[in-house]
């Protein structure tokens, strides 16, 4: 079994992982759910976009939550479903987030703290699970911002080719980690106010009205990062550019010069007779070096002069 079940005074809390075929089953004939809202909450199925929709007697909804990777620093989406209906709450989701995974263990362990959730109404530990999953996004944007502040040290250190990868990198966890909050601030308060204003009761929704305050702030955040991280981009291409025209300077230098003397070896290399100077003087050789270590100097005096040299 897939699923446990949770109950007190009769409320029931039932928590399905990785849902399959004979989950959705047991919810269509324990419930008579939706089956595209069934179908919707499979584990091989993946949401793209947060939805609330109120039916009779329940409320379905879906949240997708930002999950992190240590193994790679990356960011990841994971979702989860809920049915609420005026006496249970059905969460259905694959495991993946650890508060969540928390709540549920806590509640098998403490049958006090269950009691406490299902005291009045299941909205109470629907607004738990929002709440602790609102709140496992701040160590994730505390990861983001201490990659931000050790690409910063990269990037003034002159690693620029290192920190690339990095800001690659981070920049994709803002990119997802913004796709998974932005539509949350609705969906929160439409639950509360809106769509699934029947199944939450008037002493629940000061408290969903304070989630919709945490996501603002989580919003926030995320937009200091991506202001962040844009900034720091800009300044490492600054410095590859900067970088890239002092080579290509120094090149052109160096090729102008050397042009100078092979053009110099190739007038002397004609052997023209009649008019080629220091054709027949036994020191040919070492005056044609001279005068090639003329140019090179007085190149690089030009070069300084035009201050091309530093």
């Amino acid at each position: 079994m897939s699923y446990h079940i949770f109950k007190n005074n009769g409320l029931q809390w039932i928590d399905v992982k990785q849902a399959k075929k004979t989950d959705l089953e047991f919810l269509k004939k324990t419930f008579d759910f939706q089956l595209k809202d069934l179908r919707a909450t499979l584990a091989t199925v993946f949401a793209q976009r947060l939805k609330i929709k109120r039916y009779g007697d329940y409320c379905f909804s879906i949240f997708r939550f930002p999950a992190y990777n240590e193994k790679n620093g990356a960011v990841f989406v994971e979702e989860i479903d809920f049915f609420l209906g005026k006496k249970y709450l059905v969460s259905v989701h694959n495991g993946l987030l650890p508060k969540l995974n928390n709540i549920i263990s806590v509640c098998k362990k403490d049958t006090a703290t269950l009691k406490q959730y299902l005291n009045k109404e299941p909205g109470s530990i629907l607004f738990e699970i929002l709440e602790q999953l609102l709140k496992s996004c701040f160590p994730i944007l505390d990861k983001i911002s201490w990659d931000i502040n050790n690409l910063e040290e990269i990037i003034y250190q002159g690693k620029q080719q290192e920190s690339i990868q990095d800001i690659l990198r981070i920049k994709r966890n803002i990119i997802t980690f913004r796709r998974v909050m932005q539509a949350h601030k609705n969906i929160i308060r439409r639950l509360a106010q809106e769509e699934g204003s029947y199944f939450i009761g008037n002493e629940l929704r000061p408290k969903f009205n304070s989630l919709v305050q945490r996501t603002k702030d989580i919003w926030e955040i995320l937009e200091n990062h991506k202001e962040m991280i844009e900034a720091l981009k800009h300044t490492n291409d600054s410095i590859m550019s900067y970088r890239t025209n002092e080579i290509i300077k120094t090149l052109t230098m160096f090729s102008v010069t050397i042009f100078q003397m092979t053009l110099l070896a190739t007038i002397f290399s004609m052997r023209a007779n009649g008019g080629m100077p220091f054709l027949n003087n036994p020191y040919n050789f070492w005056i044609i070096i001279g005068l090639m270590l003329t140019i090179i100097s007085g190149m690089l005096l030009w070069f300084r002069k035009k201050q091309w040299l530093k």
